[in-house]
């Protein structure tokens, strides 16, 4: 995950495992984020992941959220895990 990714994922509970294991992985909620976790964690806008400073934060609104759409910008959880475990046998380190 050299830069970052956008995660679509609207089930809370998938949310919030996803984001423990963020912060498993050493990342925190980004400076500039004003929601807090249980406000992302209920949320269903998408998750942004920046691998370049160990952050994660939600996407700010539903326009922003539609433009990445229409832009093919998202992931699923399922292909961020994969990501992961790829780039951490490739020796990235994630």
């Amino acid at each position: 995950m050299k830069g970052g990714c956008i995660i679509k994922e609207k089930d809370s509970a998938r949310r919030k495992e996803l984001i423990e294991f963020l912060k498993g992985k050493g990342y925190r909620l980004a400076e500039d984020e004003n929601r807090g976790e249980q406000e992302i964690t209920d949320s269903f806008l998408p998750i942004i992941v920046k691998a370049y400073d160990k952050t994660y934060s939600m996407m700010g609104n539903v326009t922003c959220a539609a433009a990445a759409a229409a832009s093919g910008c998202f992931i699923s959880v399922e292909e961020f895990y994969e990501r992961v475990e790829r780039e951490a046998d490739a020796g990235y380190g994630y």
